[in-house]
């Protein structure tokens, strides 16, 4: 094989690693914040090969962004586009398809999922999916008061793992993000994220309550 071939069969073989980490990225989400609630089959992302470098003057950009293309009925279908170059740093090409994975997870289950929503931020950080913007506003509010109860609700997750765990941290997340939170019903939002908190604490008490026992019959 010649050089050219060498790292054409390379770039390959990192587009199709790539394609598995998103499927499997995705799983982890149905798994995990969006508890059985992601369609996942036909994932719509693409990975397309550039040579961008040059353009964007900044060999080791990695980048993606959520494409709308219109169809004949008039309505249009979503595909996530992850560019590879063959400088690109993988580690960021992976923290990209996870950003731009949330983006559609949030969109496809009717949350809040623009660069500027709270819970976007929140999820950003549970998957370090680079977030770079800043909120402000309500959001700033929402997100410094509902961000303690997501991290004890991750830590709880991370220890149990749990089926029924997942489904309340789903539930957790769905409060927040949910788009009829507004100004006006924050501190209602808040309490009902502090009374999931409550349940999922109360229950893990319970579990470990249930593993003592069966360790001392």
């Amino acid at each position: 094989m010649t050089t050219d071939e060498i790292k054409e069969y390379e770039l390959l073989k990192k587009k199709n690693d790539l394609e598995i980490y998103a499927m499997q990225f995705w799983k982890r989400l149905d798994d995990e914040a969006f508890h059985k609630s992601l369609p996942v089959r036909g994932l719509p992302l693409q990975i397309q090969l550039e040579e961008f470098g040059d353009k964007l003057k900044q060999k080791d950009h990695a980048a993606g962004r959520t494409l709308f293309y219109p169809m004949a009925d008039g309505n249009s279908y979503i595909c996530i586009v992850i560019y590879l170059n063959p400088y690109t740093n993988i580690d960021e090409v992976q923290q990209t398809i996870r950003h731009e994975l949330l983006h559609l997870a949030l969109m496809v289950t009717g949350l809040k999922h623009t660069d500027f929503d709270a819970i976007f931020k929140i999820l950003c950080e549970r998957y370090d999916a680079c977030f770079y913007k800043k909120i402000s506003g309500f959001d700033e509010i929402l997100y410094e008061q509902a961000k303690p109860l997501t991290d004890q609700a991750f830590t709880i997750m991370d220890e149990c793992k749990d089926s029924v765990v997942n489904c309340q941290v789903g539930e957790l997340i769905y409060t927040i993000g949910s788009t009829d939170v507004t100004e006006t019903n924050l501190q209602d939002t808040i309490q009902k994220a502090r009374k999931i908190l409550d349940e999922l604490n109360i229950y893990c008490e319970y579990i470990d309550e249930q593993k003592q026992a069966s360790a001392t019959s």
